[in-house]
């Protein structure tokens, strides 16, 4: 995995956005993990949490590309890369 980045409305809220509080945590997951995997550990962390964890999972190239609309929405809203 090379990047792990959170976005979507709890990433809004930690850069200082106002906005109801999180009903769940967007991970963007950048590289090439085992997809199982991730989704067990996003489970896993939404028991914890209380609140349910989406992931998504994406190569780097992806990530990169520009004319990708999800991509560029997430890069146009605040974000925060945790890894």
């Amino acid at each position: 995995m090379e990047h792990v980045i959170l976005f979507g409305s709890w990433a809004s809220r930690v850069a200082g956005v106002e906005g109801a509080f999180p009903a769940d945590v967007d991970v963007l997951l950048v590289g090439s993990p085992n997809r199982l995997d991730a989704f067990d550990v996003a489970e896993e962390l939404g028991d914890r949490l209380g609140r349910e964890v989406q992931v998504t999972v994406m190569t780097q190239a992806q990530w990169n590309a520009s004319e990708d609309g999800f991509v560029r929405d997430i890069k146009a809203k605040p974000f925060l890369e945790v890894a």
